[in-house]
Order: C-alpha cells, then structure tokens, then sequence
C-alpha cells in the first residue's frame, strides 16, 4: 500500500520517519478500496519474495518493509 498508492509519494528519507509513516498510511486507507490494496499487497509480495528483477524498486520495498516493522511494531 505505501509503495503502489498513487496517492502517495514517499521518498528516500520519509522511509525513515516513522510519524510520515503512520500518516502515509492513513490517507492511503482512507483513499483506497478493497481490491486495490489487495492488488497492491500482492504486487509488493511478489517484489519482496523475489519474483521481481533486482532493481530499485525491489531495494525500496525491503527497505520499506523494514521501516514498517519499525513503526508499527508489526511485520511487513
């Protein structure tokens, strides 16, 4: 959802804010519908497991992932 939310923008740094974080993730619930935030999991997922090239993009998911584990105290 932080990552594919085309709500949001979240640049290198905002990943390391855990308060830009939260508040991240409260417009892109607010903003969004059941399929897409199953859509975007699913899309993250596949970045995560590895089933994406190795690019940038699949650097900032880990990242991401990480910083969520931070913040919420929960596994991304």
């Amino acid at each position: 959802m932080l990552t594919y939310s085309p709500s949001l923008l979240l640049l290198g740094d905002d990943v390391d804010d855990p308060a830009v974080l939260r508040e991240s993730a409260a417009v892109a619930l607010a903003e969004s519908q059941d399929w897409e935030r199953e859509a975007w999991a699913e899309m993250a997922m596949s970045v995560y497991a590895g089933h994406a090239p190795d690019n940038v993009l699949c650097g900032f998911v880990a990242r991401l992932a990480a910083a969520v584990t931070r913040a919420f105290g929960v596994t991304a």
